[in-house]
């Protein structure tokens, strides 16, 4: 079973969280804070594989923050943990940023208990799929030209090996799409630098070089 964490101001919405979780054999930690929840997702980053989180719940209203800010915060440290956001009555634009910083799906306040169960067991299999299928996914996704979908399939394999250059460069590939060259050469490098020998991305720094002359 999963190790999970929540993240909510409310005590009553935290531990009915809590409950459902645990009485489907999950490992539950539930918290009030943001800093509360950067400690604790970093002293398990820090410990064993067995210690870190599978998964984050977070409220978009949590104490000393938002979940949003923890999110950034989380990305800012190198912190790579499937999120579901949560909240009751949140603005279209705000489901957008939580979305956009990085999390994996968002669920409306006030939801079921087979609702958030639904959204947890998608999440944790979407974890369990193999880097080659996910790989595999990406690719299908940006040909088909879904750019949303294509990066939280890309960040999934981040997170299961951050230092793939297969990752970096098909990231480079969603950002050249979206238009962010600088970012997206910042990525191509980062995959050259993970495999000199990544030939994917030798004939995509061929091709630019041979662009700029």
């Amino acid at each position: 079973m999963a190790k999970i964490l929540v993240v909510d101001a409310e005590r009553n919405a935290r531990t009915l969280v809590k409950r459902i979780l645990e009485e489907e054999g999950h490992e539950v930690v539930a918290l009030a804070s943001a800093d509360e929840a950067k400690a604790e997702i970093w002293a398990a980053s820090t410990g064993g594989k067995q210690d870190r989180f599978d998964l984050l719940i977070t409220d978009i209203k949590i104490s000393g923050g938002s979940g949003i800010d923890l999110i950034k915060d989380l990305n800012s440290s190198g912190i790579e943990i499937p999120i579901l956001v949560t909240g009751g009555a949140v603005p279209p634009e705000s489901v957008a940023s939580a979305m956009k910083a990085g999390a994996i799906d968002f669920l409306s306040k006030p939801f079921s208990e087979n609702d958030l169960l639904e959204k947890v067991n998608m999440i944790l299999n979407m974890e369990k799929d193999t880097f080659g299928k996910l790989e595999r996914r990406a690719k299908e996704l940006l040909e088909a030209g879904n750019l949303t979908l294509a990066d939280k399939v890309i960040k999934q394999m981040f997170s299961i090996n951050p230092s793939s250059p297969v990752s970096h460069y098909l990231y480079y590939r969603l950002l050249r799409i979206r238009g962010n060259e600088n970012l997206a050469l910042k990525h191509l490098k980062c995959a050259l630098e993970f495999d000199p020998k990544y030939q994917p991305a030798i004939e995509e720094m061929k091709r630019i070089g041979e662009e700029k002359r």
